[in-house]
């Protein structure tokens, strides 16, 4: 199988840190930075841990460098993968051979870790400018606006809108809560961040796609029978 790596560029204003550097390759090509962003992890508690994201496919190689100093101790969650890894000095090296989740924490450090999600290659997205699309660029938007544009037809005569598409950029949400419309897709674009939460309630819905959506509700689903959320 041919390795595929897809690294997705940071909108301006994307918020950073900077306690790990990331890089990613198939193997015996050249290194690719991550944007690593800022999470913020522990809802009752509340501090800044470190994320990076990437799509792949076969086998990818990866390096971080904790920029705290040395690396002591080193720890991959979730412990079931089995991960082995190198480490020299303050850089840990290791393999991917398919899309996971991980948590690294280093030096014993459990909430200022990296968070790092290898999302699987996509397969047929949406395509922002379908008939089916309502394509959404970088903005504070209204939610009353997005729901009468999703309820209408882009044509007179046509259909409504089935997918949200929220292109990269930085989507800010006016009203914080974004309540997905029944039998609607949103898709959330590699490199797109949504400051909000998207709500699934009482109703059939989807949320998909590579994106950030940085707010401590998420993606509330509450009596949604039929409804998924996949890669976010």
């Amino acid at each position: 199988m041919m390795s595929f790596l897809k690294v997705w560029k940071a909108p301006e204003g994307a918020v950073g840190r900077d306690d790990f550097e990331v890089c990613v390759r198939n193997p015996g090509e050249n290194w690719e930075p991550l944007f690593v962003y800022e999470a913020k992890v522990d809802m009752h508690h509340v501090r800044q841990a470190s994320m990076a994201y990437f799509d792949m496919e076969g086998t990818v190689e990866v390096r971080v460098e904790s920029r705290k100093g040395p690396v002591h101790q080193i720890v991959i969650r979730p412990l079931s993968k089995q991960i082995p890894f190198d480490v020299d000095g303050a850089t840990v090296t290791f393999r991917l051979n398919e899309p996971c989740k991980l948590s690294i924490e280093v030096n014993g450090d459990r909430f200022g870790n990296l968070h790092l999600f290898a999302n699987a290659r996509e397969e047929n997205p949406p395509a922002p400018d379908a008939p089916n699309v309502l394509y959404l660029k970088p903005a504070i938007h209204r939610m009353e606006d997005i729901y009468q544009l999703v309820n209408s037809p882009r044509e007179p005569g046509g259909a409504a809108p089935e997918v949200i598409y929220f292109g990269p950029g930085m989507h800010y949400l006016e009203e914080t809560i974004f309540r997905i419309p029944s039998r609607k897709t949103v898709y959330l674009a590699g490199g797109a961040i949504v400051v909000g939460s998207l709500m699934c309630r009482m109703s059939p819905s989807a949320a998909e796609g590579s994106c950030i959506c940085p707010t401590f509700t998420g993606f509330p689903l509450s009596g949604a029978s039929g409804s998924f959320i996949r890669a976010i």
